[in-house]
């Protein structure tokens, strides 16, 4: 047990050590603040932290011009796609295409410091979420609410799952109770996917996904979208059976194969935006 506890601890030592060093520790922007987790962008497929959203911007906004900023070991993974490399500089200079430096375009510590001054410094009250004015619970209360969905979209995946899945055996053995059981889950799967979907677009409006993950998402946020409303249509449709006190077993499983479809296929994209858009086949 003891050899099993230490083997489990070099492996999750040696995985964190390999996951930090993919990435550099300083921010280019504003080489001062170390990087934040999970505000990163891509250039040549390398991923390059960022101390907050604002240096993100910046930086997809001029990449190059803050390479320079960068340790010689990272920079030395890029290659020139202009006639110059970056200027070594302490600020944020921009070298022209004789090879002097703007100087209009220099930004020194001290003057970025001012520029993004806010309730500390470098606006970490609008980059960091800290923020001292009246807005600012409704920030943390949205923050809070996206982060809900990663709990609260298990249950229309499982409920809306068994749901088809009882239907299923409720129709080859013809047994009315299986379709009662179906229907149960259905309205609390259906319930929990118009909760998880709003929440779910929550959590993407403060996420800062790289750019080979855009689209990711954006099919991720609308086939979750489609769901809730399937899963809205699926309510009225028993609404409706309850009313008339008369099942109507076609157009339910109508809804249900729908789900059946839509529930596996939002859930890959969802885990792709984690995981990466090979992590099911991947290792194959």
């Amino acid at each position: 047990m003891k050899k099993f506890i230490l083997l489990f601890g070099i492996f999750v030592a040696t995985f964190a050590t390999a996951q930090a060093a993919s990435i550099n520790v300083q921010c280019p922007v504003t080489p001062e603040e170390e990087v934040a987790e999970g505000i990163v962008a891509v250039y040549q497929g390398k991923e390059i932290g960022l101390c907050c959203k604002s240096c993100l911007r910046k930086f997809n906004a001029d990449p190059e011009a803050y390479l320079a900023n960068l340790p010689p070991e990272v920079r030395a993974q890029f290659t020139a796609t202009g006639t110059n490399e970056p200027a070594e500089r302490t600020g944020h200079a921009h070298v022209t295409d004789h090879g002097a430096v703007n100087t209009a375009s220099v930004t020194t510590g001290a003057e970025h410091e001012a520029e993004e001054q806010g309730s500390h410094e470098h606006n970490h009250a609008t980059d960091h979420g800290a923020g001292g004015d009246s807005s600012a619970w409704l920030r943390k209360a949205g923050l809070l609410l996206g982060k809900l969905h990663v709990l609260s979209v298990h249950l229309p995946i499982g409920l809306l799952t068994f749901a088809a899945f009882f239907e299923l055996i409720g129709f080859w053995r013809a047994t009315a109770i299986w379709s009662t059981v179906s229907r149960f889950n259905y309205v609390a799967g259906a319930l929990a996917a118009v909760v998880a979907a709003p929440l779910g677009w929550l959590a993407a409006s403060q996420a800062n996904y790289p750019t080979n993950l855009q689209n990711t998402l954006a099919w991720h946020r609308w086939l979750g979208v489609s769901t809730a409303v399937i899963a809205l249509a699926g309510l009225l449709v028993l609404f409706v059976e309850h009313r008339r006190a008369q099942r109507t077993p076609a157009v339910y499983r109508i809804v249900l194969a729908a789900i059946a479809l839509a529930v596996p296929i939002t859930a890959h994209f969802g885990g792709s935006l984690i995981y990466g858009p090979n992590y099911l086949f991947g290792g194959f």
